[in-house]
Formats: structure tokens, C-alpha cells, sequence
């Protein structure tokens, strides 16, 4: 801050002209063969041009400008442009996954000022990135962006990202001088990321991942909104998904909103309190509105075509983001109706609704959140009287698996819910005993 403070000192350079070659350049792990620059210097300023340096990837080309303009008032322009060396290979692959090639990047910025904070605070220009993702489908990507120069602020303004078809607009703030905090505002609109996956030996791993967010460079404030359409993902049948985080050194919110092919909506609201390096104290709500679990968690409409409603809620009091979730504990009460003929506009009849009620904690396994398990359960309609537990869990199979015990049964009012053969049955994944 000290350094950004200084005027930027004025500069008596003599007029001349040099050629810069340098064989191999090392920094590090990285080198760059063939060097060169042409460095032409007068009373002016500062002109470094025909910058070209060979890596073994990568050819960087580019050009830099430093120009005083009045008294004590300086000009920075800078150009470069980073091309593959080969059409099937790419920038950075020795440094990053091997499935993101990236063929092409350009930046055209500019800048003055009097103070060097002052010179940085003003750049401004584009920023462009190409490539591709590579397993068994090639997906293209394009990435483009402005520098803002709003005073104390970086920025990356009009962010245009396509991901083959898909397209996320949105802006990045981080205004590191007078707050540490990371500003995201990003929209997606067709994004498909089962490519992520496609053609690779091993399945996309089941359920979501712990939040390590939460707890992650606390010293940064994080605001992030997110909204995306027409989603696909690969473990998690959710068609929409907007999400609004907000998180200071002693608390957070995470509230999200999202929905399925159907007319199914789920809410979540996450709060956290406690001071840095001191345990947290945690609530967890999900809310569910007429929400096919199945289709959820498997893409697929089981025996039973059901809506369920209802909320989980949970309290978790720890130290670290796994154990906090791992302690989680709460309730669920939720209300699922049963259709045989899949027709919702009717109303529905004793046998096909059930009410839930019971104590929750959430399925977890190699940090990743996989489904609840509910037990003390006690599930009741009109004709039936049952209790026990049931767990409903991404990666298991079947995904929902319950132990039940009952002092009132009406086993043939049940059984008008079922397929009504054993090859149905077969079809649709259904395992009695």
C-alpha cells in the first residue's frame, strides 16, 4: 500500500534503440526459449515491442508502452496474445487439468496516472480467453471480459462465457483497499455440464459436496449471486437454481431456490454464526413443494409417482466443516401423495397420502453429501399406522430403503398402489419382501 502511494517518479531517459535476445529463459519449473524484444527508450517513456517468447506449449506475443504525457502524468498500454503450439494441444496443460485445452489468450489493457495506485486503479481494457473441454465429447469454450477502472476496485465487467451451447453473463467485483470482499453476480442459460463427465471411465460422484466454502479464506467477505436456467447436471435432477450467499468473518446465509423438469420446488436456507477459529453454531432448512424424490436423485419416475411436501430442519454446533455436518440433527415432517394413474388434478383419495414425521441427520461419505436418514419415524394416512426409519440417498440402491414396523395395516388398500404385474413391477426397479 506504501509502494501504491508514491508518485510515479518522472523519468530523463536518453533516445536509443536496443534488441533484447535471450536463449533460455528459466523461472522456476517453467522456461521459454527464443526471447526477444525490441526496448526503444526516449525522454518520453518507455517502449518494450515485438515481445516473442517461445514455451513449450505456448508462443506469448505482445507489446507494453510506459509514456509520460505533461508533467508528472503517466500512460501504460499493454497488448499480448498467447497462441498453442500445436492445434491438438494446449496453453497450460502441464499445469492444469489436461481436459481444459486452451488454444488462444488475449489482453488489450490501459492505465495512467500520477501515483502507481493510482495507474492501476485506472486500467481498463479486454480480456479474452478460447479452448475446449476434451473427454469422450470435445465442448468448446469462449471467454470474454472487460477490466474495470472504478477507483479502489478490481473488476471484471460484461463476462460472457460459452460453454457449447450455453452462455453465463455476469460481473466480479473485489474492492481490496477499502474491503476484503469477492462480489460474484453470474447468470447461466442452457448450461449442460454432464459434458464434464461424458466419456470418462469412472461415474460422476454421487450427491453434493461438503461446503468448504464456509470456512475458506475467512479474512475475504463473500457476496455471490447465482441464476441459472434450462440446467442439466449429471447427479442432480434440477432444471433451475438460484442462490444468493452472503458471508462476513462472524456469520453467513446461503438461500437457494430450486426446481425440477416438473412443477416441484425446493428452498434452502443455510445461517452460520461464530467468530473466526471458534466453533459455529449452524441451521440448515430444506423446504419442499410438491417434489418427486425419485426423479430428484435418479432421473427416473419409480412405482410410485409422488409429490412430497414438507420441510427438514437441522442444528449443528462444531469446529470444522465436516464435523458440523456430520453432527447435524433435527426433524423432518413432510406429507407425500401417491398416484398409480399419475393424474395430480384429482383429489386425493385416504390411501394416497401419508404424513412423516421423525428425527433427521444427513448421510455423509468421502466429504459428500449423499441424502437423510430418518429414524423414530412415524408415518400415518387414514388406514395405516407405521414406524421406524428410512434413508433416501444418492448412490445407494435402491435409493430409498426403509424398516418398518406397524400396528395398523390395510394391506389391500396398498396393494391397489402398486404395478399390476411383476414385469411392471421389474420395470419400474421395485424390490418387496
Amino acid at each position: 500500500e506504501a509502494f501504491l502511494a508514491k508518485t510515479i517518479p518522472e523519468l530523463t531517459l536518453p533516445l536509443h534503440s536496443a534488441e533484447l535476445r535471450i536463449g533460455q529463459l528459466h523461472i522456476g519449473d517453467l522456461y521459454a526459449k527464443q526471447n526477444h524484444a525490441t526496448i526503444n527508450t526516449a525522454a518520453s517513456g518507455v517502449r518494450i515491442e515485438g515481445i516473442n517468447s517461445n514455451g513449450p506449449a505456448g508462443i506469448l506475443r505482445g507489446d507494453v508502452h510506459l509514456q509520460q504525457h505533461g508533467k508528472g502524468d503517466w500512460q501504460f498500454d499493454a497488448k499480448a496474445e498467447i497462441t498453442a503450439r500445436s492445434t491438438d494441444g494446449g496453453i497450460a496443460n502441464d499445469l492444469l487439468d489436461s481436459e481444459w485445452h486452451w488454444r488462444e489468450g488475449k489482453v488489450d489493457i490501459e492505465g495512467q496516472g500520477r501515483r502507481w495506485g493510482e495507474l492501476v486503479d485506472s486500467l481498463h481494457g479486454e480480456i479474452a480467453l478460447l479452448g475446449s473441454h476434451r473427454t469422450g465429447t470435445v465442448t468448446p469454450i469462449d471467454i470474454k471480459a472487460t477490466l474495470g477502472h472504478r477507483e479502489d476496485l478490481f473488476s471484471l465487467e460484461d463476462i460472457q462465457v460459452k460453454l457449447g451451447e450455453a452462455l453465463i453473463t455476469g460481473r466480479i467485483e473485489f474492492p481490496g483497499d477499502v474491503e476484503r470482499k469477492l462480489v460474484l453476480d453470474l447468470k447461466g442459460e442452457a448450461l449442460d455440464l454432464r459434458f464434464l463427465f461424458s466419456g470418462k471411465l469412472e461415474e460422476p460422484k454421487a450427491g453434493i459436496p461438503l461446503p468448504d466454502f464456509l470456512t475458506q479464506y475467512q479474512e475475504i467477505d463473500l457476496e455471490w449471486k447465482l441464476d441459472l436456467s434450462h440446467l442439466q447436471l449429471p447427479t442432480l435432477n434440477l432444471t433451475t437454481l438460484s442462490t444468493n450467499l452472503v458471508r462476513k468473518p462472524d456469520s453467513g446465509r446461503v438461500d437457494a431456490t430450486g426446481g425440477g423438469p416438473g412443477h416441484g420446488r425446493l428452498a434452502l436456507d443455510l445461517n452460520w454464526h461464530g467468530a473466526p477459529d471458534r466453533p459455529s453454531d449452524v441451521d440448515l432448512e430444506l423446504t419442499l413443494q410438491d417434489v418427486d424424490l425419485e426423479h430428484l436423485y435418479t432421473g427416473r419416475t419409480g412405482v410410485f409417482k409422488t409429490h412430497s411436501s414438507g420441510k427438514l430442519s437441522l442444528q449443528s454446533h462444531g469446529s470444522d466443516v465436516e464435523s458440523i455436518f456430520r453432527a447435524m440433527l433435527g426433524r423432518a415432517e413432510l406429507q407425500t401423495r401417491f398416484r398409480r394413474d399419475g393424474n395430480w388434478e384429482r383429489q386425493s383419495e385416504p390411501i394416497e397420502e401419508f404424513n412423516f414425521a421423525g428425527d433427521s441427520k444427513l448421510i455423509i461419505k468421502d466429504r459428500r453429501i449423499l441424502g437423510v436418514r430418518v429414524d423414530q419415524l412415524n408415518i400415518t394416512s387414514l388406514n395405516q399406522d407405521l414406524t421406524g426409519s428410512v434413508s433416501i440417498a444418492a448412490g445407494q440402491e435402491p435409493w430409498l430403503s426403509a424398516e418398518l414396523t406397524s400396528s395398523r395395516l390395510d394391506v389391500t388398500a396398498l396393494a391397489q398402489l402398486l404395478p399390476k404385474s411383476s414385469t411392471a413391477a421389474d420395470e419400474r426397479g421395485l424390490l418387496v419382501n
